[in-house]
Order: structure tokens, then C-alpha cells, then sequence
């Protein structure tokens, strides 16, 4: 672990001085690529909102109504396997709507994968972007998590704890922990990236 952490600062403050570098001699810091704008309009983003949102929600409903569930906000803790359905079913929707808009794109205004940032030839490009991206700004943001932490622990009575992470320590099913990880880690980027 501490070799990691070591690893990460020291990759994060190599990168820092080479992005000083690009700074101070007037270079991109990140080469821009022109792209040709796709004509969205109300109509297309309704349609993204209907699947991405009202879509899930009725999942839930269905879920709640299901297994009988309370809308109150502690209903959920004494039915792990109710919420393992629920985490399954908004994230397989969540592919699913992807894949929905992404056809209603393609067939309502002719678009190209290349158009929607699918492109096979970046990949690798976009990988390793994306890995010097993380390890120049992760430790920033623990920086800032770990400060608001311990801030926000010293002020209240309770810790700090994401509710997903709570969730998992008071049910660790392997089915809770697979589809937590999948939600959250997997289904969450994609969905949101290719949202936005």
C-alpha cells in the first residue's frame, strides 16, 4: 500500500512539472481535435432523459412494489436482496438506455460512432490520457477528501461514509458486492460520460 501511494505522488508530481513545462513554453497542455458538432435538439434530449431517468425510477418502483418495500429511508437495510435487484436492474437499464439513444442517434440524425466518441483507432491514446489524467489529479482529490473527512468527522458524531460503502459493510453479500462494484465502478463512468 505504501509503495503505491509512494508510486502515485511521485508519478503526480512528475507529470505536474512536465505540464509546468508545456505552461511555460506556451504549449497545448492537451492536443485539441476539431470535431464536427452533432445538430441535438429537444427532441433528442428528452429522449436521453426519458431513458436515462423515468426509466430507472419505474425500475425501482417495480422493485419496491414487488418485494412490498416502504418508501422510507431506512426500508432498504433489512432487505439486501431486494437492493441487489434494484443495483441490477438500474444498471442493466442504464447499458440498455445507452444503447437505445445511441440508436435513435444513429437512425434520427444519421450520426457516426466517430460523431458519439466511439472511435477504435483512439483507444489506446485515450487509455493512456486517461492514466496520466489520474495519476496527476488523485491525489489532489484524496488531499481533499481526506481534509473534509476529517473535518466533517470532527464535527459531527457520526463518520463520514459513502452510502454505497455503508450499504456494503452492513450487508456483505457477494451479490450486493458484485453489483455494487459493477453500479458504481463499470456502469456509472460509461453511462455518465457518454451522457454528458
Amino acid at each position: 500500500m505504501v509503495g503505491a501511494l509512494a508510486t502515485l505522488l511521485g508519478s503526480s508530481a512528475i507529470i505536474w512539472l512536465g505540464l509546468l513545462a508545456r505552461y511555460r513554453c506556451d504549449t497545448e497542455l492537451l492536443r485539441t481535435e476539431p470535431r464536427s458538432l452533432v445538430p441535438w435538439r429537444g427532441t433528442h434530449v428528452a429522449v436521453a432523459f426519458f431513458l436515462y431517468v423515468v426509466l430507472p425510477v419505474m425500475a425501482v418502483v417495480i422493485v419496491q412494489q414487488r418485494f412490498d418495500i416502504p418508501w422510507e429511508e431506512d426500508s432498504f437495510d433489512n432487505n439486501s436482496s431486494a437492493v441487489a435487484w434494484i443495483l441490477g436492474g438500474d444498471s442493466l437499464l442504464k447499458f440498455a438506455a445507452a444503447a437505445l439513444t445511441i440508436t435513435f442517434l444513429r437512425i434520427d440524425l444519421k450520426a457516426t460512432l466517430s460523431d458519439l466518441g466511439f472511435r477504435a483507432n483512439r483507444i489506446k491514446s485515450d487509455l493512456v490520457c486517461g492514466l496520466i489524467a489520474f495519476a496527476a489529479i488523485a491525489p489532489v482529490v484524496y488531499l481533499i477528501q481526506f481534509v473534509l473527512k476529517t473535518v466533517y468527522n470532527k464535527l459531527v458524531e457520526e463518520e463520514a461514509a459513502h452510502p454505497i460503502e455503508t450499504f456494503i459493510r452492513n450487508n456483505p453479500t457477494p451479490s450486493i458486492i458484485f453489483w455494487c462494484f459493477f453500479s458504481v465502478v463499470i456502469v456509472a463512468p460509461f453511462v455518465e460520460e457518454f451522457l454528458f
